[in-house]
């Protein structure tokens, strides 16, 4: 009784956590709830947010982040010292990843729901971008450049 318990319990854990994460979508309905998500986000303050990882610029350099910390303030992600310069950078990585700035592209998978995530399919991989609720970009897959970012009040 008890192992089917466990089995029980786990099946129903397994489906409700699959319900929760976003659903396939078309780029119009994700675009719509990332807009909503943004109006949202005007209102939130994170007076910690940790970037980790690396990322890739238009040009293929990749730039590393060490646990560089910065914070969100109604909808603006900012330095918490502008003299640092790797927090300026990481602030303004972020401000331009939102989930309402991603644009309409082929091959271009989009989710929405509980969060967002988009999936690109490019000639060396699939790439991988996920938004909490807010439209705050939590992390991306991009081959070898990888970047996490968690948030706290």
């Amino acid at each position: 009784m008890k192992v089917l318990n466990k089995v029980v319990i786990g099946a129903a854990a397994l489906v409700l956590l699959t319900a929760c994460g976003p659903s396939k979508t078309t780029y119009a309905k994700f675009h719509e709830q990332a807009a909503k998500a943004a109006e949202k986000a005007k209102e939130a303050t994170f007076s910690k947010v940790v970037l980790s990882g690396s990322a890739k610029d238009d040009e293929g350099k990749t730039q590393k982040f060490d646990n560089i910390t910065i914070k969100f303030e109604k909808g603006t992600f900012a330095a918490t010292n502008i003299t640092h310069l790797d927090e300026v950078a990481a602030a303004l990585l972020l401000n331009g990843v939102q989930a309402v700035a991603v644009p309409e592209e082929k091959d271009t998978t989009y989710y929405a729901g509980n969060g967002f995530k988009v999936e690109y399919k490019a000639e060396d991989g699939k790439k991988t971008a996920t938004w909490n609720t807010q439209g705050l970009l939590t992390s991306t897959v991009d081959g070898d450049a990888k970047l996490t970012v968690k948030y706290s009040k």
